[in-house]
């Protein structure tokens, strides 16, 4: 089938042209070498093809992103708008969502108090790394000092804090530290009696 279409013009990806003739039949049997302006709509694979220049057809489907999906070739510049719906990356090179880095990243948004004492192991069981800040009180002699320590195994190695008394009065130390997902931490004693006065996590 053939029709001239004198009145017909073709925009695509910034190419515009007067269509010359629009023709339909199977894939394999559309010109081998088509004049400029030249449409086969080929009614066996629904491709449309166009020839932007003589002797060569150009699938227009193979110049936009499908609905179905489609692999890109350069960049795509979003203009300030969002991408929305995404589902959850699976591979490395996968977009995500703020949730989903939020939730991985285990970033705070609340503060717990939990019942801790000097010289005692603990385990970060949250499933997202912790952070722990802890005032500790040193009112005893001279000297006297306390230890903060992290480390994948029970007992904790790794020191990441310490707290020392010099001279008289007391003392009060506050240590911040973060706490990888199922590492252990203790505050132990060094010298004398140090104690906790104070201990916040923020899971």
């Amino acid at each position: 089938m053939v029709k001239d279409l004198p009145d017909f013009r073709i925009e695509a990806v910034g190419v515009g042209l007067e269509a010359t003739s629009f023709r339909s039949g199977l894939d394999a049997a559309k010109p081998a070498s088509p004049a400029k302006g030249d449409v086969w709509l080929a009614t066996d694979t629904t491709i449309l093809y166009v020839a932007f220049s003589a002797g060569s057809w150009t699938d227009i489907g193979a110049l936009y992103l499908l609905l179905a999906g489609g692999t890109m070739s350069g960049a795509i510049a979003m203009g300030t708008e969002k991408i929305t719906g995404l589902g959850d990356p699976t591979a490395a090179q996968d977009a995500a969502t703020k949730t989903y880095v939020d939730d991985a990243a285990g970033l705070p948004n609340s503060a717990s108090t939990p019942s801790r004492a000097i010289d005692t192991i603990y385990q970060n069981t949250t499933g997202n790394p912790i952070l722990v800040s802890v005032v500790i009180f040193l009112d005893g002699a001279t000297n006297e000092r306390a230890s903060i320590k992290i480390g994948s195994a029970s007992p904790p190695t790794t020191v990441v804090g310490q707290a020392r008394k010099v001279g008289g009065g007391v003392s009060q130390n506050t240590h911040t530290f973060l706490v990888p997902d199922n590492w252990f931490y203790e505050v132990l004693t060094v010298t004398s009696t140090p104690t906790i006065s104070n201990w916040v996590e923020y899971p």
